[in-house]
């Protein structure tokens, strides 16, 4: 058995001499590797699923969505305010006060 000072992932592809081999968590948290006696190559290999890089793809888009909203932002008020119908982007807690202004207003009253 060889243990690697690494983290264990399950996305860990591990090769012994060219072949694939199964990776093992030992201890927690380190890698492990079932080897016969002798020299071997031992290959270790993180692989990242595509559902990493099209979250990462999606992260970046926001961003520079953001950017572009922030830059922009009186072209695209100017283009909202065309498409959205009255009343619909207004702040629905306009009028209405919180808790802790109608305590303050009733012990003013006492």
């Amino acid at each position: 058995m060889l243990l690697l000072k690494t983290a264990y992932h399950p996305n860990c592809w591990v090769t012994v001499d060219g072949e694939p081999a199964e990776s093992l968590m030992l201890m927690p948290g380190y890698l492990g590797v079932q080897l016969a006696p002798g020299h071997h190559e031992v290959m270790v290999e993180y692989k990242s699923r595509t559902l990493r890089k099209v979250l990462m793809v999606l992260g970046v888009l926001s961003l520079l969505t953001i950017a572009v909203w922030e830059w922009r932002r009186d072209a695209v008020s100017a283009w909202l305010g065309q498409r959205v119908p009255a009343g619909v982007c207004s702040n629905p807690w306009r009028g209405r006060s919180s808790r802790t202004e109608r305590r303050r207003r009733s012990r003013r009253n006492r």
